[in-house]
């Protein structure tokens, strides 16, 4: 009897559930304006990537990189054997060409030739001249020459390999104005317009943001489907330090409109169902959740989305666990790891 009674005493008490622990997050007001950081690299404002007119085999690379050169310095040579000869072929033909177009010149003056004797062969001298000056500048091409004066970046190809005309053989720039290149998504590149400020950092200027502005923009994505924007160093104290190629992180601030505004929450608190995105809002008074449904923007660089519409200020989102949470359900959120206990490993 007994045992029957603590039995049934056992089959009356409420069953336990088990508490369902989740991560949760804080809805960070977007404010008047969005900030976000992109990883750049200096580049000279002026450079040039050099290449031959003509095609051929580079004989000799006369500089090397960090070299210095002038304007109209020679700095590197084709193997220019067979453009010599199609140019003594030239000089031959046209030796034969002038002395027949003098001799029927002299015939016409003296009216023993006809008119179209004489055009034909005075057209074919200055037809073959210029065949001549062509060969002489193909020649003359096969020795490169610096552009402006300022230093050798990079050498894009040695000596012994055959490039064809026009591709780069050296890259020079000039140690003067710095621009820093970034490339940015199409959703940052269509508010382009509304940038209010930009700066960049540099390990070698600790504690420094240096003021950047537009200098130029790409028109077309690249094969990543990023856009290049190039922002120009004012010229303030410690820019001295800087000299192309160095790594940087640029911040760019952009100007919200009205409809751009709203919170920032991760995006793994965000779910989709037919077309419909919601959170789950956690009331701390009740200990349970509220699904909410919300419209939301773009996705920034850290992993956060912007939510335009159904989140309020100080409004704190489930952001792990969110899969298996129902309206109404209890839930304990996941405490925070101290300072001391990085990862909540202890």
């Amino acid at each position: 009897m007994t045992a029957c009674l603590a039995l049934a005493c056992k089959n009356n008490e409420p069953e336990k559930k088990d508490v369902v622990y989740v991560k949760t997050a804080e809805a960070r007001g977007i404010g008047d304006g969005a900030e976000l950081s992109y990883s750049g690299k200096t580049k000279s404002a002026t450079d040039a990537n050099v290449s031959f007119r003509v095609a051929g085999t580079i004989e000799r690379m006369l500089v090397k990189k960090g070299d210095y050169v002038k304007k109209g310095q020679v700095i590197a040579l084709l193997d220019a054997r067979d453009y010599r000869t199609q140019l003594a072929a030239a000089e031959a033909e046209y030796k034969q060409v002038k002395a027949d177009a003098d001799r029927i010149e002299a015939m016409y003056a003296e009216q023993a030739t006809t008119a179209s004797n004489y055009d034909r062969a005075r057209f074919g001298l200055a037809q073959m001249r210029e065949k001549l000056n062509n060969c002489r500048n193909q020649v003359a091409d096969c020795r490169l020459v610096a552009p402006m004066d300022g230093f050798v970046q990079e050498l894009l190809h040695e000596a012994g390999e055959t490039i064809g005309a026009g591709m780069p053989v050296v890259s020079l720039f000039q140690h003067g104005d710095i621009e820093v290149e970034v490339f940015i998504p199409a959703a940052e590149y269509a508010r382009m317009d509304s940038l209010t400020e930009a700066f960049c950092t540099f390990d070698v200027l600790p504690g420094r943001e240096l003021p950047l502005r537009v200098a130029r923009l790409s028109r077309e994505a690249n094969a990543s489907q990023l856009y290049e924007v190039r922002l120009s160093i004012s010229r303030v104290e410690g820019r001295e330090a800087i000299t192309p190629g160095m790594s940087t992180m640029v911040t760019m601030r952009f100007q919200m409109s009205n409809a751009d505004k709203g919170f920032i929450v991760p995006t793994s608190a965000i779910l989709t169902n037919n077309g419909e995105s919601y959170a789950f809002v956690y009331d701390k008074q009740k200990g349970t959740v509220r699904r909410v449904n919300v419209t939301v923007g773009s996705v920034d660089n850290e992993g956060n989305i912007r939510v335009l519409k159904g989140l309020h200020r100080a409004d704190v989102v489930v952001s792990a666990g969110v899969r298996y949470l129902e309206d109404g359900m209890s839930v304990k959120p996941l405490e925070k790891p101290s300072a001391s206990n990085v990862g909540g490993l202890l």
